[in-house]
């Protein structure tokens, strides 16, 4: 990736100010970006697609050289390979060259929660994250109208 994370910058972006709201992370936002958020837009709409440009020279040393305990912990707690029971039906919808959430991702999660005894359902679709979005939505709407029929 180097210094240019490309076109999916914002999500990657937002993905950590998500994170970092939601988790127990006591961390002000200026002390992570270069650019003033304020909320999930600003997160989403970083000014470039570099990471020097979007993140404190700080934050991405203590991060990227394992010292960011908190931060690693909040990731792993998150997990859903490791750690987590599913309590309810997942469907786990995946485009097999997703280049945001790698396929891969997802089959780990299915395989684990698979194993764990959960009642899941994978879909996978030829293309990438977003060349699937029709039939993603066709199949969701489709799920979810037979869960609510149940109840």
């Amino acid at each position: 990736m180097g210094d240019d994370m490309g076109e999916n910058a914002g999500i990657y972006n937002w993905t950590l100010y998500s994170l970092l709201k939601f988790s127990n992370i006591n961390r002000s936002n200026n002390e992570v970006w270069n650019y003033k958020i304020e909320n999930s837009m600003d997160a989403i709409i970083p000014p470039s697609n570099k990471v020097s440009d979007i993140f404190k020279t700080s934050f991405l040393e203590n991060f990227m050289s394992g010292n960011d305990k908190e931060l690693m912990k909040a990731i792993e707690d998150n997990s859903l390979i490791t750690g987590w029971t599913p309590k309810a039906k997942i469907m786990f919808h995946s485009g097999k060259n997703d280049d945001i959430v790698p396929h891969f991702n997802t089959l780990n999660a299915y395989n684990s929660s698979k194993k764990q005894g959960a009642d899941v359902t994978l879909y996978e679709y030829e293309g990438n994250h977003y060349t699937p979005d029709l039939d993603y939505l066709i199949t969701t709407i489709k799920d979810f109208g037979k869960l609510t029929r149940k109840h």
